[in-house]
């Protein structure tokens, strides 16, 4: 029964580790025993009642393989798409400002009459003037922000103003509904769906280089550094008071004793605590 159910999904089968392997083993030994049970009550005949139960755990196992790989992949495609959410906000952010005014630019014309301003986009919807005002930012749209678009375009004669940023805060969302203009505002995640998706344009993307992994001698340096002395100092103290009141107290002494070593070697080892010498007016 197990080796077929290997035989089903031996693609996936390939991934899975040890730990896999043994918690499909039981969940499929449990499922055969709790099939078995219910099918013996109804079914006289022993060897019948257990070729039935094998049958139906394979079936059981089968539709729960198919259920949980959809899930799994509904859950990967949220994961990418959230991870291009988060690397096209970033690429509006850190672009300049005039570079973001012309993808915008170019999304609006796309399917509308659209005209390019410093820091807006006209567009003509349905014989409405309608402005596309992108402001992406690290910090979250403020009402002042909120204000300073307002004043900019409120001679203009526009049904709606579509303010497109990073974040707001809830103060720039609850003063709009004081102004006497239409003011939409869409964070990331809303300005990702209802329009670089659904338009099906898409900004460049900035790589941003990444840091690597730690290198065994900078964990070394981390460890030994002098900010570290006071943490190892206390705690050997604290294990060193708690082996007084515990059984196995030698393990205890041990580890407070470990710990000392580190804090005598972090506060006198010179290595890895030499002053950085930067030289800025240096070429």
């Amino acid at each position: 029964m197990f080796a077929i159910y290997i035989f089903v999904n031996n693609y996936a089968m390939k991934r899975f580790n040890l730990y896999n392997i043994i918690d499909i083993f039981f969940k499929t030994i449990l499922i055969f025993l709790l099939t078995f049970v219910w099918i013996r009550y109804f079914v006289k005949n022993l060897v019948l009642a257990i070729f039935l139960s094998i049958f139906i755990t394979i079936l059981i196992e089968i539709f729960s393989h198919f259920v949980k790989l959809k899930i799994n992949t509904q859950k990967q495609a949220s994961i990418n798409e959230k991870n291009k959410i988060e690397e096209i906000t970033n690429s509006l952010i850190y672009s300049p400002t005039n570079k973001v005014i012309n993808y915008f630019f170019n999304l609006a014309k796309s399917k509308h009459n659209a005209t390019k301003k410093t820091k807006y986009i006209e567009v003509n919807y349905k014989n409405c003037n309608i402005i596309l005002y992108p402001i992406f930012k690290l910090d979250e749209l403020s009402p002042q922000n909120i204000i300073d678009i307002y004043n900019s375009i409120k001679t203009k004669n526009v049904k709606r103003i579509i303010v497109c940023a990073n974040t707001y805060s809830i103060k720039a969302r609850n003063i709009i509904s004081s102004l006497d203009k239409e003011i939409v505002l869409l964070d990331s995640k809303q300005t990702y769906f209802e329009l670089i998706k659904k338009y099906g344009i898409y900004p460049e993307i900035i790589e941003f280089k990444s840091r690597g992994k730690h290198t065994f001698s900078e964990l070394v340096s981390y460890a030994l550094n002098k900010k570290r002395t006071k943490g190892y100092f206390y705690s050997s103290l604290l294990i060193l008071f708690c082996s007084f009141f515990v059984p196995y107290s030698l393990y205890y002494i041990i580890m407070s004793s470990i710990l000392l070593v580190l804090a005598f070697a972090s506060f006198s080892n010179p290595t890895y605590n030499k002053p950085k010498n930067i030289k800025l007016l240096d070429i």
